[in-house]
């Protein structure tokens, strides 16, 4: 519920602005839902990872999602969440 709480917001930001000052990037991990992936988009996260876009994978499966997700709406999602955020 960090999108709900200010002192969970603060911690994230500070953390998010030390790793970008640092030139090291972030990830935010267990995203489950389109409001989290938009929030920690706004925080500035630089990668998303979490069953909103797939649940645990062997490495022979990761290639074929991998191949698929070339030409399905994963990107598309990305590109109009890119354009509104400016």
């Amino acid at each position: 519920d960090a999108h709900e709480n200010p002192r969970v917001r603060a911690i994230l930001a500070s953390t998010i602005a030390m790793a970008s000052e640092l030139g090291c990037e972030t990830v935010a991990e267990g995203v489950e839902t389109l409001q989290q992936v938009e929030f920690a988009t706004k925080m500035g996260a630089d990668m998303l990872q979490g069953y909103y876009f797939a649940a645990s994978m062997s490495p022979a499966q990761l290639l074929d999602w991998i191949d698929q997700t070339n030409t399905n709406g994963v990107h598309d999602y990305q590109s109009t969440l890119s354009a509104a955020l400016g």
